[in-house]
C-alpha cells in the first residue's frame, strides 16, 4: 500500500551528511514503546518468555562495548555468504522509500510484502535452502565511513530491484550503522510523479542502553539493543552484539497485512553479521547463517 507522507526536513533526505544529522531525528523508544508491546508480551524486553528483567540480566550478556565499530567491518573485498532457511511461516519485508516528486516535495512509500522467490514456491516444493552473497565493492565517497556493496547472489530477493546498496557508519561519537538502498524510477513502490531514484534507510546498529530502541519519526520500524551474547550457537565464548528489529504493522495502516514481526541480528567482532532470525508474530519465518 502507498502511504503518502510529506517529509518535514528530517533525516530521510539521504545525501552526503545523513550519518552526521540522523541522530537529531531519531526517536528514543523507552519502556512505554518497547518489545513488550507486542501481542502477549508485557512492558519490557525482559518480560518476554524465558527472559529475566532485562537482556543484561541473562547469563552471557554484558553492557554495550565501546568498540562497536569493530563489529561492523567495511574493508574492500570482504565477503559474506548467508544460507537462508525458510521457517514455518512465510518471511516478510518492510521498507520505506523516499521519493522526490515533481512538486518539489519528498514523499515516503511504505511497503510490506513477501519475498517473490518464496511466494512463487508456495504451491510447489521449496528449495531446502536459499543463499545471499554480498561483497564490499569499495568506499562510498559521500559518507565519512561507508562502503558500497555488490550483491553477488540473492535467491529470495532481499535487494530486489535495487540499483545501489550502501552500508555506512558514524566516524566518531555515538556509534550508529545503517543500510541505504537506492531504487530506480519504475521499480516496485516508485511513485508516479517521482523525478529521481528513491532511497530507503534503516538502522543496523546503534549505541544505546540495553532495552532501549531507536527509530525515525513515526515509523513502526524500531531497532533495540539486546546486549552482548557469548553463547550463540556456533560462536560459543565469542562476544556477539545482539540487536532486535521490531516492526509493529498491527499499529500501521496496511490492509491485508497487519502482523508484527521481529528480526534478531547477531554481529561478531571483526566479522560482521553472523546470524539473523525473523519471526512473524513469534513464529520463525527465516534464519540466515553465515557460511
Amino acid at each position: 500500500m502507498n502511504r503518502d507522507l510529506i517529509l518535514k526536513g528530517r533525516v530521510f533526505k539521504i545525501v552526503l551528511v545523513v550519518i552526521l544529522v540522523v541522530v537529531a531525528a531519531l526517536v528514543v523508544a523507552g519502556r512505554a514503546n518497547s518489545p513488550g508491546d507486542l501481542p502477549g508480551n508485557q512492558d519490557s524486553p525482559g518480560d518476554l518468555p524465558g527472559q529475566a528483567d532485562s537482556p543484561g540480566d541473562l547469563p552471557g550478556y554484558t553492557d554495550l562495548p565501546n568498540d562497536l565499530g569493530e563489529y561492523f567491518p567495511l574493508d574492500t573485498g570482504r565477503e559474506w555468504t548467508y544460507k537462508i532457511a525458510i521457517g514455518l511461516v512465510e518471511p516478510v519485508f518492510y521498507r520505506e522509500i523516499i521519493w522526490e516528486c515533481t512538486d518539489g516535495k519528498e514523499r515516503i512509500y511504505a511497503g510490506v510484502g513477501g519475498y517473490f522467490a518464496v511466494i512463487s514456491g508456495i504451491h510447489k516444493e521449496l528449495p531446502e535452502e536459499f543463499f545471499l552473497k554480498i561483497k564490499v565493492k569499495g568506499p562510498a565517497s559521500e559518507y565519512l565511513k561507508g562502503a558500497e556493496l555488490t550483491i553477488e547472489r540473492d535467491d529470495i530477493g532481499v535487494f530486489f530491484e535495487s540499483e545501489r546498496v550502501v552500508w555506512a557508519a558514524t566516524a566518531g561519537g555515538n556509534f550508529m550503522a545503517q543500510q541505504v538502498v537506492s531504487y530506480p524510477l519504475g521499480s516496485l513502490g516508485a511513485l508516479w510523479n517521482a523525478i529521481r531514484s528513491g532511497s530507503s534507510m534503516r538502522l543496523l546498529m546503534i549505541e544505546i542502553d540495553t532495552g532501549l530502541g531507536m527509530g525515525v519519526g513515526d515509523s513502526p520500524d524500531i531497532l533495540y539493543f539486546q546486549g552482548i551474547e557469548t553463547n550463540l550457537a556456533g560462536y560459543k565464548g565469542k562476544p556477539c552484539v545482539h540487536f532486535q528489529r521490531i516492526v509493529r504493522l498491527s499499529k500501521a495502516d496496511f490492509p491485508g497485512f497487519n502482523k508484527d514481526f521481529t528480526e534478531d541480528m547477531w554481529w561478531l567482532k571483526g566479522t560482521g553479521l553472523v546470524r539473523l532470525e525473523q519471526k512473524v508474530e513469534g513464529i520463525t519465518s527465516m534464519v540466515w547463517t553465515l557460511q
